[in-house]
Parts: C-alpha cells; sequence; structure tokens
C-alpha cells in the first residue's frame, strides 16, 4: 500500500504530525447525524495522488462543505422554529380532564407535563444541516509552510466552527480515496475501443474529461491538415466515450444514493437486540417512534409495547435490505449495459 504524505511541524517540545488533505477527505460535525465530504468543483493545479490539494478558503456551504445529514444544534434558528410550532400545538392541545387536574394541582401538572414535552421535543426533533460560516470565514490551522494560489495548505487537524455552533473535523484526509482511485484510472492517450468500456469511477470520469480538453487544445492548435484530422477524428470518438461514461455515472450515482437511504442489515435480530439492550428501543415505544409503514411510507400502525415494536422494527429492516438488494441488482444491470455499450433502454428506478 502506498504511503500517505505526512509532515513534521515542530510543536514547542513536541511534534505535531499531519496530512495534506485532498478533494473528497472525509469530514464530521459535531452537530450532525452523519459525515460528509469535502470538495473542489476544480483543482487549483496542486496535486498529491493526482488529486487537488485543498487550502483553508476552500469552505463554501454545499460547493465545497456538503450537508450533514439533520442538525441538533440548539443555535440553529430553524430547529429553534420547529420546536417553537410543536410546543404551540401540544400546548394548545389541553383538554377537559387536563383541566379539571390543574385546577385540582394548582397547575402543577400542566407545568411537568409542558417540562416534559420539551424536552422530549428538544431531543427528538431535527432539522436538515445546512452549514452556514461568516463571510471571511476559513479553516483554522492551515498550513504555513505551503502556500497554494496565496492561501495556507489545508492539513487534516485544521478544523473550522459552524455559525451554528457545530466544531468541523477531519474523519479522513482524502488520501487513501486518491490512491485506490489511482491505481484504477485508464490512460485515455493510449485507449482505444477495442479495450473495452472503461472502469465506472470518478477517477476514471475524471481523467476522460481532463484527456478530452487537452484533445480539443491540440487540435485548435494543430496547423498540420492530416495531424488535424486525426485528432478531430479521436476527439469525436472521446466525447461520445464521454457522454456514456458521464450519463452512467450520473445513473449509479442517483442508485447508491438510493443505497444509503436503504442500508443493509447483516443480522436484523442482533440490530433490534441492540437496541433493547441499549434501552433506546424503551424511549421509542413510549415516544411513539417505532410505526410500520405501507409502500407510499403512510403510517400504518404504531407500536404499543416492545414485542410490538420488535415485530415491526424486524418488518421496517427486512423492507431496506429488499430494497438495497433490488437496488444492487439495478445496479449491477446498469454496468453490465454500460460494458455492452448499450445504455438506451437502462432507466433508473
Amino acid at each position: 500500500m502506498a504511503e500517505q504524505t505526512n509532515i513534521q511541524v515542530a510543536s514547542g517540545s513536541a511534534e505535531k504530525k499531519y496530512s495534506y488533505v485532498l478533494h473528497g477527505a472525509k469530514i464530521f460535525c459535531s452537530c450532525g447525524s452523519r459525515e460528509s465530504r469535502l470538495v473542489v468543483p476544480l483543482g487549483n493545479g496542486t496535486n498529491i495522488h493526482d488529486m487537488p490539494m485543498l487550502t483553508v478558503k476552500d469552505c463554501s456551504p454545499n460547493q465545497n462543505i456538503q450537508g450533514f445529514g439533520f442538525c441538533s444544534s440548539m443555535e440553529n434558528p430553524q430547529r429553534q422554529i420547529e420546536m417553537d410550532e410543536i410546543m404551540e400545538e401540544v400546548e394548545g392541545e389541553s383538554g377537559f380532564l387536563d383541566n379539571v387536574m390543574n385546577f385540582f394541582s394548582s397547575g402543577k401538572t400542566k407545568k411537568k407535563k409542558s417540562e416534559e414535552y420539551a424536552q422530549d421535543v428538544q431531543k427528538n426533533v431535527l432539522v436538515c444541516c445546512v452549514p452556514e460560516f461568516a463571510s471571511n470565514d476559513e479553516w483554522q490551522e492551515g498550513t504555513e509552510a505551503l502556500i497554494i494560489g496565496k492561501e495556507m495548505a489545508l492539513n487534516s487537524t485544521c478544523s473550522i466552527t459552524c455559525k451554528w455552533g457545530g466544531n468541523i473535523v477531519f474523519v479522513e484526509d482524502g488520501q487513501q480515496n486518491a490512491i485506490e482511485q489511482q491505481t484504477t484510472a485508464e490512460d485515455f492517450d493510449t485507449w482505444s475501443e477495442e479495450a473495452g468500456m472503461p472502469e465506472l469511477t470518478d477517477r476514471n470520469q475524471q481523467t476522460l474529461d481532463k484527456n478530452v480538453k487537452e484533445l480539443e487544445q491540440k487540435m485548435n492548435s494543430c496547423t498540420d491538415p492530416e495531424e488535424k484530422a486525426s485528432l478531430q477524428k479521436e476527439l469525436e470518438q472521446k466525447k461520445e466515450l464521454k457522454n456514456k461514461v458521464d450519463d452512467s455515472m450520473t445513473k449509479l450515482k442517483e442508485i447508491e444514493k438510493k443505497q444509503k437511504e436503504n442500508r443493509y442489515y447483516d443480522d436484523i435480530g442482533e440490530v433490534i437486540e441492540d437496541i433493547d439492550n441499549s434501552g433506546d428501543l424503551d424511549e421509542m415505544v413510549n415516544g411513539g417512534q417505532v410505526f410500520e409503514t405501507d409502500k407510499d411510507n403512510n403510517i400504518v400502525r404504531v407500536a404499543k409495547n416492545k414485542e410490538e415494536a420488535k415485530e415491526i422494527l424486524t418488518k421496517e429492516l427486512q423492507k431496506s435490505n429488499d430494497k438495497h438488494k433490488e437496488l444492487e441488482a439495478e445496479k449491477q444491470e446498469l454496468i453490465n449495459a454500460y460494458k455492452a455499450n448499450s445504455l438506451e433502454n437502462t432507466e433508473v428506478s
């Protein structure tokens, strides 16, 4: 396995070890529900393992930093709005018996129920993560020893804080991902139709795009008619290939996105047992969080006890497994059709 590019930096009497960060690095926010990736639409010309390096300025929401699923920050105004709306609805649903109980308890019952609801709402109400930063914000602790386009290089110890309080740090620097993609990259300078369709990878897509642009530049600057005609023929062939690769990659990523939404569980019974042993199952039942859905995702039954909850969870996790398998078969069908060079009838469900 190729080694990652690491730097040793003196920090007082101790040494601080870090690595440079590349396009595709994994990041995590302390207020998010899942990991995300740090990306750049265009490289800056400085690469490691043929993958763009990043700088402290690569922190634009959605363009560089993708969302982290759901946000749990109490500082997020959208989450506060959602919680306030729910609490208004709950407090507005006080019935006759609640009023009688409040009369005899001097309002203590209402106050207690309201506090319990507030705690439950605070725990369970989440909103979609939309990272935000100040206009002049950047990643902290960049590498002064390496400047890329007037900006400090980004390293694996850097962090940045979202406007809503989440601390964003690196899980992986992206170098291993770059190495793996590099080993599967096709040499499109020597590629021919007889070699067959290249593998569907991000690296191949990027390399092919680069090859097409280089061919366009060569052809535009070429003055020899015969050579220009040869370059034109090669360019047309590569553009046709690029269209097929781009189309298939778009469909492939749609399928993979759906697979992430429908996880595969190797042992459903073990998953449910772990939930039960942790005490979360009781809370889920009491909070009405375990429910069965139909094919249109409409709720058809809510679990009233743990046995019903286990039964429903088994069904719902099995649905997720079945959908994941269905998508895997769809993915393989797409790849086979692509390799057979017949994409016309392949659709994503």
